[in-house]
Parts: C-alpha cells; sequence; structure tokens
C-alpha cells in the first residue's frame, strides 16, 4: 500500500467508495507471513484483499539470494493472500503481468498467477487477475530496480547520457498509473472477469527509441544516447502490447488521458523534485 502503484490505488478505491487499509512491510506486517494475514483479516473484517505485494527487478533479482526472496514474496506471499481469501470466504484480486521473458519475475509473477486460477477452480475462491504492463506516472522510484520511465526521465531533465539496451526498436506498452488502477478497479467490479487474466494497458506498442526521443523532446534535453548490450533477463526484438478487448469490452473501460498530457504530468513531477 506504500509503493508507487498501492499509494494511486488506495487513493481510487477511496474516491469509488472504498474503506482501505494498509498491509505492508513498512507497518510491520508481511505477506510472507500467513498468520499475519489471517490476524489482520479477521481484526479488520476485510472485505476484499488487493494483493499488489511483489519484489520487482529483472537483473537484479539473478543472485541466489535475490531469487529466494522473490519466489517468497511474490508466489508463497501469493499463496498466502488465496489462502486467507479461501478461509474468510472473501474476493480477492491478484495483480499479474505480460510474461515474455525467462527471468525471476516474470516466472514467479506467471507462478502466482497460475495458482490464482487454481484456487479459482478447485477451491471456489473469487480471484480477479490483471496483468500491469509498463505503468508509468508521477511518484515512480528513481533507481534501482531500472525502470524506463523514471531514468530517462530525471537523465534527461539532467542532461546527462541515457542508457539504451539493445537496439532500442523492441516496443513497451505505457499506461499512465492513474488509468491503469482505475481500470483495475472497472475489472475487479465486473462479475463476468472474475478468474479471467485481463490486461491493464494501452494496446499501443511503443519502442524504447520513440520513447526516449518523446521525454528528450518535451525536456528540451541535451542528453546523448549510449546503446549498450541488453540485460540479462530481456530479449532483444521483444514485442509487448496488451490485448484491450476485455478491458474495453467487458470492463467498458475508456481511456481519457492521452499519452502525451500523461508524460508531461510525469515529467512535470520529477522536474520538482530532480
Amino acid at each position: 500500500g506504500f509503493g508507487f502503484i498501492g499509494l494511486h490505488m488506495a487513493d481510487t478505491l477511496r474516491l469509488c467508495g472504498y474503506e482501505v487499509v494498509k498491509f505492508d512491510r513498512k507497518t510491520g506486517q508481511d505477506v510472507t507471513n500467513i498468520e499475519d494475514l489471517l490476524s489482520a483479516a479477521d481484526n479488520w473484517q476485510v472485505g476484499a484483499i488487493f494483493n499488489l505485494a511483489g519484489v520487482l527487478g529483472t537483473s537484479e533479482l539473478n543472485s541466489q539470494e535475490m531469487i529466494r526472496e522473490a519466489v517468497l514474496a511474490n508466489v508463497m506471499g501469493a499463496v498466502n493472500c488465496l489462502s486467507v481469501a479461501r478461509e474468510f470466504g472473501i474476493p480477492m484480486l491478484q495483480v499479474s503481468k505480460p510474461n515474455p521473458w525467462l527471468n525471476t519475475y516474470s516466472i514467479t509473477k506467471r507462478a502466482a498467477e497460475d495458482f490464482a486460477k487454481l484456487y479459482v477452480k478447485e477451491h471456489e475462491v473469487e480471484v480477479w487477475i490483471v496483468r500491469w504492463f509498463n505503468v508509468f506516472g508521477p511518484g515512480q522510484h528513481y533507481g534501482l530496480p531500472r525502470k524506463l520511465a523514471p531514468t530517462t526521465i530525471v537523465q534527461a531533465l539532467r542532461n546527462e547520457p541515457i542508457t539504451i539496451y539493445g537496439d532500442g526498436e523492441q516496443t513497451v506498452d505505457h499506461i499512465y498509473v492513474k488509468e491503469a488502477v482505475t481500470a483495475t478497479v472497472g475489472v475487479f467490479e465486473t462479475d463476468e472477469l472474475m478468474g479471467v487474466p485481463v490486461d491493464i494497458g494501452s494496446g499501443t506498442e511503443m519502442t524504447v527509441n520513440e520513447f526516449v526521443n518523446q521525454v528528450r523532446n518535451l525536456t528540451n534535453s541535451r542528453s546523448t544516447i549510449n546503446y549498450a548490450p541488453m540485460r540479462n533477463g530481456e530479449e532483444q526484438g521483444a514485442r509487448i502490447c496488451a490485448d484491450t478487448r476485455l478491458l474495453c469490452g467487458k470492463a467498458c473501460f475508456v481511456f481519457t488521458i492521452p499519452f502525451e498530457v500523461a508524460l508531461r504530468q510525469t515529467i512535470d513531477w520529477y522536474a520538482e523534485r530532480f
């Protein structure tokens, strides 16, 4: 509840009329400890669980220590949430991701999504599954794990060299955080999407080169571009694009914030802080 998307999610849920209680390591609670979850669900009389917890990264998760931490948080944390949802008979939303790459983060999120499907089928738990694509916006962490939007924006604002891994022609699907969380709530409130993975993305492909050049133009940056070998855990030439048919069709979601407006708002946020 205190991460980049978690903060936006909590605000949006409140605007939609929900009462939100944050369960987070920052408050001394941990999804890897099922007793913490059982106690919270009982004491707070929880009506639903949104599991946004996760250890993120690509090459940052290559060490044995980080692999174990990611498996514990991303897989066992999800299983613990699912078990508590079953125990109390309450619905749950599990966050997943598109999984084109062979890396620790993708493997663990795919496993968590599969366990969610299993609990729907075998244990009759009501679980909604959303696959978040490249969510960006105000408040996203700059640093490690390295994310394209904050890294590029801060380097452009500072006129520092911008590193692109590979040839930059791999594509990503950017979705503004405010639309991502609104879409997520819309999916959760659509009964017929229970148990069905739903892509949360814009449905528009953009190359890394295109994104970096848009940031440079909007910031009037003098940054140069350096090309480096692909990072471990990513693949050259990958194409990422959400299929928005379920989101826009079944959940009736309508995009209202143009990409350039969202990017300008995001740049303004970093400009005030960096």
